[in-house]
Formats: structure tokens, sequence, C-alpha cells
């Protein structure tokens, strides 16, 4: 699976850059300069997939996830401003600051893991399953209200 790494780790990051930027209502500059910093990070670590066959060294994902971190962390400080207004994608944002906080933390000592480490990539996971679950259910709680609005 070390071959599709390159792809995981630009596509991870555009995508979620992107949520983030059409939350913010960004200009369309910011969304062609996430797509040239994506490429950069699929170049980058193909280049160390193809020298090294071991992707996972670069510094493309602890830059992706630590964008990632700022943004959810300013998203969430944007809706803290604006309390008046009930933003449901605020559960969801929060849940990308924790899982991409700790796995950022998780990434960067990767290699002082080993299989004693067991319980750290659990709790990895455990944090993974929790993000999954919030995204269901603020999509769930989105497409209930918007039925009844439409109703």
């Amino acid at each position: 699976m070390q071959h599709l790494y390159p792809i995981y780790v630009a596509g991870e990051f555009y995508i979620v850059v992107n949520l983030f930027l059409t939350e913010l209502k960004a200009e369309k500059k910011w969304k062609i300069l996430s797509g040239v910093i994506s490429l950069c990070f699929l170049i980058e670590a193909g280049i160390l997939w193809f020298l090294n066959n071991d992707a996972s060294n670069g510094f493309g994902k602890i830059l992706s996830h630590l964008t990632i971190i700022c943004m959810a962390v300013f998203v969430l400080i944007k809706n803290l401003k604006e309390l008046t207004k009930s933003n449901p994608l605020t559960v969801i944002h929060a849940s990308l600051l924790l899982y991409y906080s700790v796995s950022l933390f998780l990434f960067m000592i990767m290699d002082q893991l080993n299989n004693i480490n067991l319980p750290i990539w659990i709790i990895n996971a455990v944090l993974a399953s929790i993000l999954y679950i919030t995204f269901i259910y603020t999509f769930y709680r989105l497409n209930k209200w918007s039925l009844k609005s439409n109703s």
C-alpha cells in the first residue's frame, strides 16, 4: 500500500483544506494555492517512495497536518465569535482538530513506535472512529434539518 501513500497525503490535504476554505468563503486563489501545495506534497512523497521505497519519512504529512490543525483552530475561533448563529459543522471541526493533533503527534514519533506501543495505535483508531461517527451524526442532522426547512 506504500505506493498509494503519496496520493493519500495529497488528496487528504486537498479535500480537507478545501472544505475549510469553503466554510471560510475564501477566494478562488486560495483554493488554487491549496491545489498547488497538494501537488507539491504528492511530488515529494512520490520522489521519496521512488528513491527510498518509503514515502512516510517526508515533511509533507507533517506540514499537511499542521495546516489542517491551524485551519480547524481558525474556523473554531471564528465560530465562537459568531455564537448567535448555530453552526452544525462545529462538531466536525472540533473532531478534525482532535484527530489531526493526535495523528500529527503519532506521525512525528512513528519511528519510536513498535508493537510494544499497541495501545497508542488503538487510541488513534478510536479517535478516527469518533471522527467518522461525528461526520455521520452531523450529516444525518443536516439532512434532517434540511428536510424540516423544506417542508
